[in-house]
């Protein structure tokens, strides 16, 4: 559980704007009140609250990983880095989740690439087609021009 203090801290945005969040209806369900009315956010609002300041902001996933490694290593200055990957499970857990749906994502854009990639070549082969169809009509003779036909000229 995590407090709105703690959020303020760890995404960099105002209480208000995390008060305002949490009257949301998809945040509602994960949020309780704790000792002398201290408002608590479990794991799965915390996740979402970071998903919507990330879309806000527009920061990668690197950047709010990074952001945490470097406040763990500022919270306990002791240890290797394996140490602090072992003390952060839900960090791994949360990348893991987010490289699912990056994998997914792309996917989905490679098969739309690929669809466009056939579209635009079924267009060109029709075109060519058209283009051999066309040449091998035979052109209508041009007529004579007006003072062609009156002077003769050739």
């Amino acid at each position: 559980m995590t407090t709105v203090k703690e959020l303020e801290n760890q995404l960099k945005v105002s209480k208000v704007s995390i008060y305002l969040m949490l009257k949301k209806d998809e945040i509602k369900g994960h949020v309780f009140k704790g000792e002398n009315n201290l408002t608590l956010i479990d794991d799965i609002g915390v996740e979402l609250l970071k998903a919507h300041y990330l879309r806000e902001r527009g920061e990668t996933l690197k950047d709010i990983a990074d952001e945490e490694i470097n406040h763990s290593k500022a919270e306990s200055k002791v240890g290797s880095k394996d140490d602090e990957e072992i003390k952060n499970p839900e960090i791994i857990e949360f990348l893991q989740r987010q490289l699912e749906v990056k994998d997914e994502q792309i996917n989905n854009l490679l098969s739309i690439v690929l669809n466009q990639q056939k579209l635009q070549a079924t267009q060109l082969l029709t075109d060519s087609q058209q283009n051999a169809v066309n040449s091998i009509q035979p052109e209508e003779p041009q007529q004579k021009g007006f003072f062609k036909r009156i002077f003769g000229k050739k």
